[in-house]
C-alpha cells in the first residue's frame, strides 16, 4: 500500500497546517494530533488494528478530542468550561476532529501522498489511551496513515 519512503518534513508540515487551519465550532480546535513515526509504535498500531499495512505507513496521525487541553485553557483564562455538559458539545468536537483529518487527507493527496483512515480505534480505545499515556478528557477518534502510495492505479 505504501512505498518505503519517508515524508520530507516540509511536506508533512504543510499537510498538518492544512488540518490545523480547518474550520471549527467557535474556533476552539478541540483536538490534538499525535504524530506516530517510531517503528515500534507503528508495529503496535498495526497489531492493535489487525491491519499490517499500518506499520508500512511512514507516518500515522492519531486524532483525539482533547477536552483536557480545552479545560486547561479555560482555567488559565478564568473562563467557564462547559464542553462536557452536553452531547451537542461532544458532537461538534467530533465533527471538528474529523474535518481536521479530512483537510489533512485533501492536502496529502494534493502533494502526492496517500492516506487511509482507520476508524476502528474505538475497538482498542483503552489500549491507545495506555500506549500514548492520554490524560482524562482525551478521546481517540480516528487514526490516519500517510505515505507515498505504491501505485496510483486503482
Amino acid at each position: 500500500m505504501f512505498r518505503d519512503q519517508t515524508i520530507p518534513p516540509d511536506i508533512l508540515e504543510t499537510v498538518l497546517a492544512a488540518g490545523l487551519h480547518a474550520a471549527t465550532g467557535g474556533n476552539l480546535q478541540p483536538y490534538s494530533i499525535i504524530q506516530v513515526e517510531a517503528e515500534g509504535s507503528r508495529q503496535e498500531l498495526a497489531k492493535l488494528g489487525d491491519q499490517a499495512f499500518i506499520a508500512d505507513a511512514p507516518v500515522s496521525l492519531l486524532f483525539c478530542i482533547d477536552y483536557h487541553r480545552l479545560a486547561r485553557w479555560a482555567d488559565l483564562l478564568d473562563a467557564p468550561f462547559s464542553a462536557t455538559r452536553s452531547f451537542r458539545h461532544f458532537w461538534i468536537a467530533f465533527q471538528d476532529t474529523i474535518i481536521c483529518a479530512e483537510n489533512i487527507c485533501t492536502a496529502a493527496d494534493a502533494l502526492g501522498l496517500g492516506s487511509v483512515y482507520i476508524g476502528t480505534v474505538l475497538e482498542y480505545f483503552v489500549r491507545l489511551r495506555e500506549m500514548f499515556r492520554l490524560p482524562d478528557g482525551v478521546f481517540p477518534v480516528v487514526l490516519l496513515c500517510l505515505g507515498y502510495p505504491r501505485s496510483a492505479s486503482l
